[in-house]
């Protein structure tokens, strides 16, 4: 036992052989006996990389290959790539409690709440950190302290919200207002109108962006939207489902169902359900994304 240690230690503090190459004939030795090549009589080089363009084998020390003057490829770390998770709460808007409430994404439950300013809040979203509300049944556009409610100030006309993507020709802003079924697409720097499209059947607060497409829920329905041509591109209905609210986490969809009164985590790639949860109150409408 005393023998296999001994000679475990031994092997630990044996430096480790390092390859030469002939410089002539491109043979390698690993014998550290070996100066010169037996075949060539030349000097041994110790083995730095081999060029990836060439196959030239290049001695250490040298950045360049001597024959074809490749450079020496950096080695990448071999770092695993993290996916950045944003931790965010799903904001919900009912129209029967008059209520709006902070939810948490993974179970549901309440954070807190607060009455709304009337008693229809179709449309919410944030915007430099204040919750905007859009009520219908007074017309009326609120900005709100998130987290006390308080109308900081308000407005008498819908809301009116903005959506800009980068095409294959140029930048464009999509554009349109609360209950409003015509969407706008002009050129930002010119300001010049570019066409407009019409939603089939519900209005613009229902309408979210990817940063890539436009998205709508329609009743039983959530509609991809080509932003550039204003085209549909894909419809996933769901069956016995009335869609409201529509929000965007940067990975997957958000929808407030009236009718079974839940809120569905939606895959847009499959239409999937991946989640859900009951919503905090009988008549959810407008929902919307806070990123902490």
């Amino acid at each position: 036992m005393k023998v296999i240690i001994i000679l475990l230690l031994c092997l630990l503090f044996i430096p480790a052989l390092s390859t030469k190459f002939c410089p002539s004939c491109g043979q390698e030795f690993s014998d550290p006996e070996y100066k010169i090549c037996p075949d060539c009589g030349v000097g041994l080089l110790e083995l730095g990389w081999v060029c990836p363009n060439c196959g030239t084998k290049v001695a250490v020390g040298y950045d360049f290959c001597p024959n074809c003057g490749k450079q020496k490829p950096i080695e990448k770390p071999n770092v695993s790539e993290e996916k950045v998770v944003r931790k965010f709460y799903i904001w919900c808007s009912d129209d029967k409690k008059y209520m709006i409430y902070k939810l948490d994404p993974t179970t549901g439950q309440v954070i807190s709440s607060f009455k709304s300013p009337g008693s229809k809040p179709y449309k919410i979203y944030f915007n430099d950190n204040k919750l905007t509300v859009y009520d219908k049944s007074k017309d009326r556009t609120y900005y709100l302290d998130p987290s006390t409610g308080q109308i900081l100030f308000s407005f008498k006309k819908s809301l009116i919200y903005v959506f800009y993507f980068n095409t294959s020709n140029g930048l464009i802003e999509v554009w349109s207002y609360c209950c409003n079924k015509n969407i706008y697409v002009k050129e930002p720097e010119t300001n010049k109108l570019l066409f407009t499209f019409v939603l089939r059947r519900g209005g613009a607060e229902y309408l979210e962006s990817d940063g890539q497409f436009l998205w709508h829920s329609d009743n039983d329905e959530i509609i991809k939207i080509d932003p550039a041509t204003g085209k549909y591109i894909t419809d996933i209905i769901y069956p016995e489902k009335e869609f409201r609210g529509l929000a965007w986490d940067g990975e997957y969809l958000w929808i407030a169902d009236w009718k079974d009164k839940k809120i569905y985590k939606i895959d847009p790639k499959n239409g999937k359900v991946v989640d859900f949860f009951d919503s905090p109150g009988p008549s959810p409408t407008g929902l919307t994304i806070e990123f902490e």
